[in-house]
């Protein structure tokens, strides 16, 4: 994945088994934080991934964060897929 830019993820917050909160520094771009949100759900567990960013009160930032649903998405859905089917084979 060459397009994603250079930065740093760390992880500010934990709790085994149900969450994980990483902090996300890309060059050029403010702050933003990644949560993965795990659920017990029948034989197995459900997973979501969700992107947050505060856009201030520029109107311009504003309206670019609206976009990012439809920017991230789609590499999201990917990362979710992957993590399904690695875990999947690693059950196995």
């Amino acid at each position: 994945m060459s397009d994603v830019g250079s930065g740093r993820q760390t992880i500010v917050d934990s709790v085994p088994g149900r969450r994980i909160v990483s902090k996300l520094e890309f060059e050029g771009q403010d702050e933003a934080t990644a949560t993965f949100v795990l659920t017990p759900q029948g034989q197995g567990t459900r997973v979501v991934w969700s992107f947050d960013a505060d856009h201030g009160t520029n109107p311009a930032s504003r309206w670019f964060g609206l976009l990012f649903d439809r920017m991230i998405g789609p590499n999201y859905e990917q990362g979710l897929a992957k993590l399904k089917t690695t875990m999947e084979s690693d059950a196995r």
